[in-house]
Formats: structure tokens, sequence, C-alpha cells
């Protein structure tokens, strides 16, 4: 079974807080930002999970009917949780990292099932060391991740690493690269599995810097051009 990549960031919502009522008695999620969203596999159903609101950092979780156009409220995430990196597998969402307070980044793998409403907390050994601001992607079996920051220190940390987690084995690798940035983060990326390639444009490097490279990565060779 093949992997599709999910987008997660820039969740925009007008509303009221969750689990309130608005003005004409609906229930619906507060505006947030940098959340989770996918869409369900029959395209009938939008999920929405974690972000930041004017209140916080929330963990609440949502599907919206998007013919009856009706909000409804599933079970939370385990932790409010914002700016993580998730691929979608089958009916099941794996999100990687992100952080909890803006200081605090896990390490943490979640695994969602959201018609189930069901979260699953999996705490791997040998994975990527925590960060938020990564980006990942789907490819065959695999949730790749690539770069990302670590804050929770004076002096932050930025990845230009790329990991590997098996969805079917629960396996984390890390995966040997040549060539390539040696620190990114807030970047786009996407897979190219036409050309066998990933495509990673802009970000901030190591320094901080604000970033127009673009980048490819052979995922026969894992061999970075520019």
């Amino acid at each position: 079974m093949s992997l599709g990549s999910i987008w997660l960031g820039i969740v925009v919502l007008t509303g009221c807080p969750a689990e309130q009522d608005t003005s004409e008695g609906v229930l619906q999620p507060e505006g947030r930002y940098s959340g989770m969203g996918l869409l369900g596999s029959e395209g009938e159903v939008f999920y929405l999970a974690g972000g930041g609101t004017s209140s916080g950092f929330v963990d609440d979780a949502w599907a919206y009917d998007v013919s009856a156009h009706t909000w409804l409220p599933l079970e939370p995430l385990p932790i409010p949780l914002l700016r993580s990196a998730a691929v979608q597998h089958g009916e099941s969402v794996h999100m990687f990292g992100g952080t909890t307070t803006g200081r605090i980044e896990p390490d943490v793998l979640l695994r969602w099932t959201p018609r189930d409403d069901r979260w699953e907390e999996r705490d791997l050994e040998g994975g990527p060391s925590p960060r938020f601001k990564h980006m990942s992607v789907g490819l065959g079996g695999l949730l790749l991740v690539i770069g990302g920051k670590y804050d929770d220190e004076e002096v932050p940390r930025i990845y230009g690493d790329v990991w590997a987690f098996d969805v079917e084995t629960a396996v984390w690798s890390e995966v040997p690269t040549t060539g390539g940035p040696s620190g990114i983060y807030r970047h786009a990326m996407a897979v190219d599995e036409a050309r066998g390639v990933i495509w990673v444009h802009g970000g901030f490097d190591e320094l901080e810097t604000r970033s127009d490279w673009l980048w490819s990565l052979d995922v026969q060779t894992w061999a970075w051009t520019r």
C-alpha cells in the first residue's frame, strides 16, 4: 500500500473555542494555526487535530462532514501539539515530533485512526532526535523525515538529517546521504515518484538564514543535488 503525504501547516478556521457553542448554537473548533488536517479516504470527512490558538496550544480533534456541513468533536491528542509532520497510510496517520509549548519538542510518534476515533502513542527506540518545523513525505511504505529544529536549549540545534520510519515493521533508521544541507527547517518538500526524487525548497539553514535554494534528493542513491 502506498503512502500519501498530507499537508501539515496553517489551518485557518474562524469560530469560537472548542466545546462551546456559537451564538447560532453550532459547535465548531476555535480558530487556529499550524494544526494538522487531512481528508478521509472517501472524501466525505475533513479531519483536524491540534494547533495553536489565542489561548495557547490545543489537543482537540474534530471531524467535519463536508456534505452536512457539521463539526463533530473527536478523542483529543495525547498531548497538545503543533508544527508536527505527518503522513497518511491507509486509514491511519503517523505524526512525528512537533512542539508542545513552543520550547519543548517531543520525539514521540503518534498514530491516529480518525475513523475509529483512536490515538496511539508509540514510544520507539532508535528514532530521530526531538524536533519541530521539520517536513515529512510518504515513499512506498516509509515515512521520511527531513530536517527540523530543536529549541529547548540556549543554542538551538538545526538538523539536516534524513530518517525513515517503516510503517509495517515500526522501525526507525537513519538514511545515510551525500551532499545536501547541513541544516534546514521550515522548508517546502514534496516527493516526485516518477523521477525518483524528493524536492526541497527554501526554509532556513543551519545559520538560521532564509534560503532560496532548491535541492533534490535521489531516493535510490540518496545523493543530494542542487
